[in-house]
């Protein structure tokens, strides 16, 4: 009788805290650019720039994972760009996950591999997730990386799901990526937002960003037309009104999305080039949250 009261009250504790959790404040209507470069990733671009080897680390849910992902298509610029470098790559990202797994695997799947660069990508999975946890999450992520070694560069990077547009077509941020860029600001990260390039092209009804909603015939109609991946689209819907599709199911992208996502990325790689490295342990000083 005594454990089952003990396990009731800390279920009940565990509640409460939830409750609390979900309640939580954060910045809303927080403008959204496509490109923050803060502190930049000049350890990881002089290294790469002077030929010398590096490795990139990519962490977080499943539109990181496929063999088509942005991921990939980003690993496979970065070595033709630099040809004189050694690119390796870490794969350590998992569908379905969010960074509330990913601050606990962290030491082994990433830091364990030595990265000079850590892109974080968890906006989307991180949307259900309660906001002490996913800011909790996102630092201890972070102030990981900079105890082991402070010279590697880190970058937060926010996908767009198709629940997400209503906020990123009025320019704003949605709630997961808002919180992450209270983590950004406070230590300096960079980020790469895709989801401002894709809303521009929502704002156009350029794209369809959810074809299970078609009808059959529509879906086959969209899927055949070239997704505008480069520069401003200013091209005209097909038969019967058929647009290119960035997915499917309104969460991973098409291999055409997954591209655009990769020229953001290249992108920003470019705007990055040239900046000054930095030592982030000037940034280690008492953490923002418990």
């Amino acid at each position: 009788m005594r454990n089952l009261i003990a396990v009731t009250v800390a279920w009940a504790l565990a509640v409460m805290a939830l409750g609390a959790d979900a309640k939580a404040d954060w910045k809303r209507d927080r403008p959204a650019e496509e490109l923050k470069i803060r502190d930049g990733i000049g350890n990881f671009m002089a290294k790469l720039t002077a030929g010398k080897d590096v490795t990139i680390a990519y962490i977080g849910g499943s539109i990181t994972c496929g063999d088509a992902s942005w991921r990939v298509k980003t690993t496979k610029w970065l070595r033709e760009a630099y040809p004189q470098s050694k690119v390796t790559e870490v794969h350590a990202a998992i569908g379905g996950t969010d960074s509330s797994l990913g601050v606990f695997r962290y030491d082994e799947d990433v830091l364990a591999k030595s990265p000079d660069l850590v892109l974080i990508e968890f906006a989307c999975n991180d949307s259900g997730l309660a906001v002490p946890t996913s800011r909790r999450a996102m630092e201890g992520m972070v102030r990981k990386t900079w105890r082991k070694d402070p010279t590697t560069d880190i970058a937060f990077t926010y996908v767009i799901c198709s629940y997400m547009t209503n906020e990123y077509c009025r320019g704003v941020y949605p709630r997961a990526a808002s919180v992450h860029e209270e983590i950004a600001e406070n230590y300096g990260i960079p980020s790469v937002c895709f989801g401002v390039r894709v809303a521009n092209l929502c704002r156009k009804d350029a794209i369809v960003m959810r074809a299970m909603e078609l009808t059959p015939e529509l879906r086959k109609e969209s899927a055949s037309m070239k997704f505008p991946t480069e520069g401003d689209y200013e091209g005209q819907p097909g038969p019967k009104g058929a647009k290119p599709v960035f997915s499917v199911d309104g969460v991973h992208p098409t291999p055409d999305g997954q591209q655009l996502y990769a020229n953001c990325m290249r992108d920003a790689f470019k705007a990055f080039a040239g900046r000054h490295g930095v030592n982030h342990a000037s940034r280690l000083g008492k953490p923002m949250f418990d």
